[in-house]
């Protein structure tokens, strides 16, 4: 018991005077002035303009709360609604089912499995392998992506292109219009001459079959006596007639093994009717319910057997709903002031002023579709091939940007354009030169294109690269054993200190000055180049190479012939499929391997002459060039530096490549009005 005030919802502090009046059945009621002096505060200093403020702020903080307490109850009343006799921990399992079936493709296939099993020798190949488009799950075609989730892909109707937010790639292209040919006014004749556009969530069997409706009956004796109230009965049962033979005929002529797909279309249809229900009950929008429909297709084309029926159909529409509900919670989130919007481009600040002026910044939206959109198509790139950009390169990052600028201005100006592209085309070959620049000519040239005369002048620079190291080496084991030689336990200490390897590889280093060391090292360079003289001669004449007859091989020795393909006619026999011009290997257009020397000629890097170049000899591991050299130490050091010049080698083909996709990429942009609109914010 006790007095609440109306006004603020408090209750009131009564005193004993006051008590006394009560006691006597007379009401005090406290006067405006009381009640402010005990509740509110003083807020007479604010302008009215504040407090209006506070207001509005206060009321959108009470609606999002209400908003998101029925974000966060909507799962449970869909159970209520659909499955009341489960619990939301049953609804969980299922859901996890759900999602590594039709998300993550890790079904069980047991409905494959078992079509597999069925007898299909009689079909012809065309027709054994020939799967409906209708039937094709959407999948991005990037190989880094994968991105098999439906609801990650948008359809661009204007050009009739199917895109993978993730990366960008165009999934599907030139797609064909799926709705009417003419459109139907009220009052106007019906002029399409087909149905309805197929539906990709049921079978071949369901889109081609035919429906019958509008079957108009007379009454009276021309009919048999059957009266108007019959007729609706009549149709019914034609209906039912000729579902029952769609679904016993929609697989005819296979072994009755696996679960009919008339049924399971019977049971998509029976999904489908409920999933609209709750969504026209609950208020759900209406791509949850067409992702709920997509997740049960998925989920029942992979199961013979789907148990829990109705919990099934619970979980897809929660798992629809968690699904695109993820940035609305996030917006309630911060329209309540529990979380605040992420600062733009935090990330970039390690890049430096002039990387970040460059980048355009990333604009929100409220719309999930619409901010992947713009995080994907901005100009510093979300696909695979401009992720070299996001890693500091200060050249590229400005290149990029300026050709992201040309390709947002108006065609019309022609000078702003010409000016952009060629900053453009400058930032970006202004990197590549410059990488170039600062490289010797032998390491320019691939390792596995060197002649003698740059094996000699490689060999030179790696002798005296690794005297010098030596030196250094030595020097600084001097100075460690000079600061620790104080005591016995200190040097003893200092030893336990130096790894065994680091031990090992200091004794075995040949003593000497740097002259002296690089003396030793020159006459081992002359050693190989003798080698891979005697090697490539071999080579050039009649085969035998390292493992043949000589000084350095072990062996019989062998004499390598030339490689000839075989003709057409004995391909067939050999049961060797043959390859065509764009095919890995075939020496035509694309073309790895380049075993077809008829059409490209010589590769590139390549001895003009039959047999191996002097770079690809060079090739060898630590224990051979030890071997060759009669010094395990000093071929370890050729070999690790050869394998350096290697590493290097293959980063800069990397970098290439990666610019190269960069470059495509914006080409792909270029084409696309809508991404010019995004790249432009």
């Amino acid at each position: 018991g006790g007095i609440v005030d109306i006004t603020t919802g408090r209750p009131l502090v009564v005193t004993q005077a006051e008590e006394q009046k009560l006691t006597n059945d007379t009401i005090v009621i406290p006067s405006t002035k009381e009640v402010e002096a005990r509740v509110i505060p003083n807020a007479s200093s604010l302008p009215l303009t504040s407090l209006r403020s506070y207001a509005r702020k206060l009321h959108n903080s009470i609606s999002a709360r209400i908003e998101m307490d029925m974000l966060n109850s909507t799962p449970s009343r869909i159970i209520e609604m659909e499955c009341p006799e489960n619990t939301m921990a049953d609804i969980t399992t299922i859901r996890k089912r759900i999602y590594d079936t039709v998300v993550l493709g890790r079904g069980t296939g047991s409905s494959l499995a078992v079509q597999q099993m069925e007898r299909t020798d009689d079909l012809p190949v065309a027709a054994r392998g020939a799967v409906h488009d209708i039937d094709k799950w959407k999948k991005c075609k990037n190989p880094s992506c994968g991105n098999n989730d439906q609801s990650n892909f948008v359809m661009d109707r204007k050009n009739g292109d199917l895109i993978c937010t993730q990366c960008g790639t165009v999934a599907t292209e030139s797609l064909m219009h799926e709705g009417s040919q003419f459109r139907k006014f009220e009052g106007e004749a019906d002029r399409n001459h087909h149905g309805d556009a197929a539906n990709p969530l049921f079978s071949n069997a369901y889109n081609m079959s035919t429906t019958l409706g509008g079957l108009g009956f007379q009454t009276g004796a021309g009919v048999g006596g059957f009266g108007s109230m019959q007729k609706r009965g009549i149709e019914n049962i034609l209906k039912n007639a000729h579902m029952y033979t769609e679904i016993n005929l929609s697989q005819m002529g296979k072994d009755e093994k696996r679960t009919r797909d008339g049924y399971k279309n019977q049971q998509k249809k029976e999904a489908f009717m409920k999933m609209k229900h709750i969504g026209d009950a609950l208020g759900l929008h209406e791509a949850v319910v067409r992702r709920a429909k997509e997740l049960f297709a998925g989920f029942r084309d992979d199961r013979e057997l789907v148990q829990q029926f109705k919990g099934v159909v619970a979980a897809c529409l929660i798992e629809a709903f968690d699904q695109l509900s993820n940035d609305g919670r996030q917006i309630l989130k911060i329209r309540t002031g529990e979380t605040e919007e992420d600062p733009e481009d935090d990330d970039d600040d390690d890049l430096g002023d002039e990387t970040n002026q460059n980048r355009p910044k990333k604009k929100k939206v409220t719309n999930a579709r619409a901010s992947k959109r713009n995080d994907l198509h901005s100009a510093s790139l979300a696909g695979r091939g401009g992720d070299i950009m996001d890693n500091g390169d200060r050249k590229i990052v400005g290149g990029v940007a300026a050709l992201a600028a040309q390709m947002s201005k108006p065609v019309g100006n022609d000078k702003g354009t010409a000016a952009a592209a060629a900053a453009g085309a400058a930032g970006t070959a202004s990197s590549i030169v410059d990488d170039e620049e600062d490289l010797s000519p032998t390491e320019k040239k691939s390792a596995a294109s060197w002649n003698l005369d740059d094996c000699r002048s490689w060999l030179r620079e790696a002798s005296i690269a690794i005297a010098k190291q030596w030196t250094e080496q030595r020097e600084e084991e001097g100075k460690n054993a000079s600061s620790f030689a104080t005591t016995a336990a200190a040097a003893k200490k200092n030893l336990s200190a130096i790894g065994a390897n680091t031990k090992t590889a200091l004794r075995d280093i040949p003593k000497g000055t740097l002259d002296e060391l690089q003396g030793i090292l020159i006459e081992h360079t002359l050693t190989l180049c003798v080698f891979l003289e005697e090697q490539v001669q071999k080579f050039n004449s009649k085969g035998g190479g390292v493992g043949g007859k000589g000084p350095h091989g072990a062996g019989g020795g062998y004499s390598r012939g030339r490689v000839t393909t075989p003709r057409v006619n004995d391909m067939g026999k050999m049961s060797i499929r043959w390859q065509h011009h764009h095919e890995r290997g075939s020496g035509g257009k694309g073309g790895v391997g380049n075993s077809g020397r008829t059409t490209l000629g010589i590769k590139i890097g390549e001895r003009t002459e039959d047999g191996r170049a002097a770079g690809q000899i060079l090739i060898l591991n630590s224990k051979k060039l030890g071997s060759i050299l009669s010094d395990r130490v000093s071929g370890d050091a050729f070999y690790r530096e050869f394998r350096a010049l290697l590493g290097r080698q293959e980063a800069r083909k990397k970098k290439g490549l990666r610019q190269e996709a960069t470059m495509q990429r914006l080409k792909q942009m270029n084409r696309k009005q809508y991404v010019l609109a995004r790249a432009r914010k």
